[in-house]
């Protein structure tokens, strides 16, 4: 079994430290006020809006095990299991924009779906792998030794 930690980059951290600060300032705010509508509409947002973070957090991604029939995809609350014989290409990727098309922009790291229907879990978008399976999945992630992660797996 290997283990390839995800590490976050300067900006996944600083945009997620910045919009945690936002929400929080937002919701103090709303609060403070002594009006009752402002008040109920504040905690209504403010709940949504820690939901989504809590979201985003949950489906971040932590680390990847590579045991010997599958690769699991670790995140914070759950996991993805992909098994390795149905693995049909992995490769590094480059540093680049991703295109998301749904999901968080930094926060937590790039988490949602891209243009090419890849789930995206990526901390650090210099360290990017794709992994495209026999059933048509791709998945985007971000590990600390992507070239060791490709060269461990040794797909033909």
């Amino acid at each position: 079994m290997k283990i390839y930690l995800s590490k976050k980059s300067n900006y996944v951290k600083a945009v997620t430290i910045f919009s945690a600060v936002l929400l929080v300032s937002l919701a103090t705010l709303s609060v403070l006020k002594n009006e009752t509508y402002s008040l109920i509409g504040g905690i209504i947002i403010s709940l949504i809006m820690f939901g989504i973070m809590f979201y985003f957090y949950s489906n971040s991604l932590r680390k990847v095990i590579i045991d010997k029939n599958e690769m699991i995809l670790k995140k914070n609350i759950g996991k993805i299991i992909i098994p390795i014989s149905e693995i049909k290409a992995i490769y590094r990727l480059e540093s680049s924009n991703l295109p998301m098309t749904s999901g968080s922009m930094g926060v937590f790291g790039f988490i949602g779906n891209t243009m090419d229907n890849s789930i995206c879990m990526v901390n650090d978008r210099k360290n990017m792998i794709k992994v495209v399976t026999t059933k048509d999945e791709k998945y985007i992630f971000s590990v600390r030794n992507p070239k060791h992660l490709v060269e461990h797996l040794d797909l033909p």
